[in-house]
């Protein structure tokens, strides 16, 4: 049973009740394995019931406890195996053996708070998955891919098939009509950027030219950076109570991500890759003509073309053409774990490359994650996170169009008796019917997104106060969100649509999008708990600061009018400058009393 005050209950008891004097005590010691396998298990909880008395067993699976006079019950909980209890009656060697959660009743739930709530108690809708949900079993490029289909209540839906390509993924449906609808991410207590940059392709589709002007040119989730094989667990926050304790920000929902961490024991080295190819799933197929549904689609060019394809030029599958590629999907994962009682580590490294169904797609990234747990003492402990990520995305031209330019329009007039395939002097001809030739265009652009990013974040805890039925933590944390992003465009003077002078513009075309986030964001706590034996009530009192900061700096240059042969901004003959700068900046406080039964 959970409640939640506005006031401090639990602090109040304690200046009530004062400290509770000592008593005479007995050592208790055993070892903790797993009822499966037998093996032992470190790091597992042991408490004395109805105490803030408490241990952890060692590398090897063992515990020693000074346990009070009136201790009659120790309690022995891990993450994955079911909570169990035994009776002291004076004994003084206790071995207990942990059987796996299979439905997770008992499971902890991370809530973003300082502590963690068993799923039992919770008064808000949380989904949770685990390692082997997100890694290993699926085929996803991108974490926010491998939540399709795992999330009850969740809608995800791609906004294309590109590589690396953005994924949009809704909580509890639309609450705003041009505001952001996704939720918001935190990764080991750090508040992620997500945004969905427009790389700037605008400049030759004019997927905006309807008035929208968002996520027309195919942008990528900044959620998709991370490494799906880093994560240990997701708490997926669907309640409107989230924005409590984030804000407006959490009006979407909240995504709390934990990352793997090391754990006491002989140290682990695992490696892992995965080789697959992508190809099309369901084609279309090519429509069939005659001489005279060619004249009445096309004209008179349309049957001429069509009776010199008849006449031994031959017929084109142009879909094969453009998506016929059977693209190399290429994953390589290599982590090292471990450490002592004192210190614990984990270590990863991924290398992914994949390629798309269109020839000169593709979507590679590199992650180095350290993650890092040391205490000090019984009262001190600190936790830090470090990850680096490198992407760079090569997605073509898809998306929205209004100028007949990007490939999927182009494909859509373009019928299988004309040619547009390469000369052998690397000349490609003209489409007849359309403003742009799709396999030219493919072969000669560039649009390239690469993006650096940095994640750190570091938790520190010290125990203030630490008796038999109560105990005072301060909590201290904070992390930032650092990425640079440069997408560079290019469309030469040789393509059929930059010879056109579509809208006016001169032949050739550069564009040069560049953005910096830097997020910071820190709480300061302090958490309360008090157990009262009779009647077996617990108090866990929680309050503190936390404050954020978002700034991000995007700046967008279009260029056209190309001399021949350049492809530099400062090359044209005319010159387009945009710069969005938002910056924001948020304090807040809360209190929390949860009671147990």
């Amino acid at each position: 049973m959970r409640y939640f005050y506005g006031t401090g209950l639990g602090l109040l008891m304690l200046l009530v009740l004062g400290v509770s004097s000592a008593s005479a005590q007995t050592t208790v010691a055993g070892t903790v394995t797993d009822q499966a396998s037998g093996e032992t298990l470190p790091g597992v909880s042991v408490v004395v019931k109805g105490t803030t008395i408490g241990t952890t067993t060692n590398v090897e699976g063992r515990y020693q406890l000074q346990v009070p006079a009136q201790g009659t019950t120790l309690v022995f909980s891990f993450v994955g195996f079911k909570t169990a209890e035994e009776r002291i009656d004076g004994r003084t060697s206790i071995d207990v053996q942990l059987a796996e959660d299979i439905l997770g009743l008992d499971e902890v739930v991370v809530t973003g708070l300082a502590t963690s709530v068993k799923r039992t108690n919770l008064a808000n809708s949380v989904a949770t998955l685990n390692a082997r949900e997100l890694a290993g079993i699926t085929t996803s490029e991108t974490f926010d891919g491998a939540l399709s289909g795992k999330v009850p209540g969740a809608l995800i839906s791609s906004y294309s098939g590109a590589p690396g390509g953005g994924i949009s993924v809704k909580l509890r449906g639309i609450s705003t009509i041009n505001g952001n609808s996704q939720p918001l991410y935190i990764i080991d207590g750090v508040i992620l950027d997500n945004s969905a940059i427009q790389s700037g392709v605008d400049a030759v589709s004019n997927a905006t030219g309807g008035g929208s002007g968002t996520r027309q040119d195919n942008p990528v989730n900044r959620i998709a950076d991370l490494n799906p094989d880093d994560i240990e667990s997701i708490e997926i926050l669907k309640g409107a109570s989230a924005a409590a304790l984030y804000g407006a920000r959490a009006s979407n929902g909240v995504v709390i991500i934990t990352t793997k961490r090391g754990r006491a024991g002989r140290t682990s080295v695992s490696f892992s890759q995965t080789v697959g190819v992508a190809s099309i799933l369901n084609p279309l197929g090519v429509r069939q003509y005659t001489a005279e549904t060619a004249q009445r689609f096309f004209g008179d060019r349309g049957r001429d073309e069509f009776l010199a394809a008849q006449g031994g030029r031959g017929f084109v599958d142009y879909e094969d053409q453009m998506y016929g590629n059977d693209g190399l999907q290429l994953t390589s994962t290599l982590s090292v774990s471990g450490g002592n009682d004192q210190t614990q580590f984990f270590l990863s490294g991924l290398y992914k490359d994949d390629e798309g169904i269109v020839k000169n797609t593709g979507h590679e990234k590199q992650s180095l994650r350290a993650n890092v747990n040391h205490r000090f003492s019984q009262r001190a402990q600190l936790s830090v996170t470090t990850n680096y990520v490198r992407t760079q995305t090569e997605r073509g031209l898809t998306g929205n169009d209004n100028s007949g330019t990007t490939f999927g329009i182009s494909l859509a007039a373009t019928p299988n008796f004309i040619e547009l395939r390469r000369r052998a002097d690397g000349t490609y001809p003209d489409h007849p019917f359309n403003s742009a030739n799709p396999l030219q265009t493919r072969d000669l652009m560039t649009n390239r997104e690469t993006v650096n990013r940095f994640i750190s974040s570091g938790q520190f805890r010290y125990n203030l106060v630490q008796t038999s039925q109560q105990a005072l933590q301060l909590v201290a944390e904070g992390g930032f969100d650092f990425y640079a992003l440069e997408n560079v465009a290019f469309f030469p003077v040789e393509l059929q649509f930059e010879r056109l002078n579509i809208d006016g513009r001169g032949s050739g075309t550069s564009v040069l999008r560049e953005a910096d986030t830097f997020n910071t964001n820190w709480r300061a706590l302090l958490v309360h708990t008090l157990n009262l034996p009779e009647p077996n009530i617990s108090f866990t009192t929680q309050g503190g600061l936390t404050g954020a900061n978002f700034d991000q700096d995007a700046l967008l240059l279009t260029a056209d009018g190309l001399v021949p042969g350049q492809r530099n901004i400062d090359q044209a003959a005319s010159l387009n400058r945009e710069q969005r700068r938002s910056f924001q900046r948020d304090r807040s406080f809360f209190v929390q009393e949860e009671v147990n039964v």
